[in-house]
C-alpha cells in the first residue's frame, strides 16, 4: 500500500449505501499491510518518462505504486486499479503484466464477489487493449532518453 493511499485516500468503503470507516494505521502497526514510500527523486524519474503533452492522468498514490513496480523491489506483486490512467501508464512503461483487476484479485484470494463495473475483469481487459492500441499509434507517449 502506498503511503499516500494509506494516509489520505483509503479511509472507508461503502456497503449497502453506508460508509464503513477503517483504520489502516492499526493494520500497519500489526504488520497486516506493508507501506511503500518511494523517494521523491524516484517518483520524478518515472513521471519525467511521460511526454507531458499526452501523459496519462495519475493520482500521486498511483504514481507511487507504479514507481515502486518499476524499481522491482518485490517479485510476484500486482497493482490493482480501476483507473484507466494508471492502467495506461503501466502499458506505456511496459509493465502492464503487473496490473490486475479488482475482480481478478478477489478471485485469486478466494473472495470473489460482485464489483462495480469499473473494477470488473471485462472492463479491465478493455482498458488494457485500448492502452496497447494507444501505445502503438501514439509515438509521443514517452520521452526518449
Amino acid at each position: 500500500l502506498t503511503s499516500t493511499v494509506r494516509r489520505i485516500e483509503a479511509k472507508f468503503y461503502k456497503k449497502k449505501g453506508e460508509s464503513n470507516y477503517f483504520d489502516l494505521n492499526k493494520d500497519l502497526r500489526e504488520n497486516k499491510i506493508i507501506e511503500i514510500c518511494p523517494s521523491v527523486e524516484d517518483v520524478k524519474i518515472i513521471q519525467d518518462k511521460f511526454d507531458p503533452r499526452s501523459a496519462p492522468i495519475l493520482h500521486i498514490g498511483e504514481l507511487e505504486a507504479i514507481t515502486f513496480l518499476m524499481r522491482q523491489e518485490i517479485s510476484d506483486i500486482k497493482f490493482c486499479s480501476g483507473d484507466f490512467g494508471a492502467i495506461r501508464a503501466m502499458v506505456i512503461l511496459d509493465i502492464g503484466e503487473l496490473a490486475i483487476s479488482l475482480e481478478e484479485a478477489l478471485k485469486q484470494c478466494g473472495l470473489l464477489r460482485e464489483v462495480e463495473p469499473k473494477f470488473s475483469e471485462a472492463i479491465f481487459k478493455e482498458c488494457m487493449e485500448n492502452a496497447k492500441l494507444q501505445r502503438i499509434y501514439d509515438t509521443k507517449l514517452i520521452v526518449e532518453e
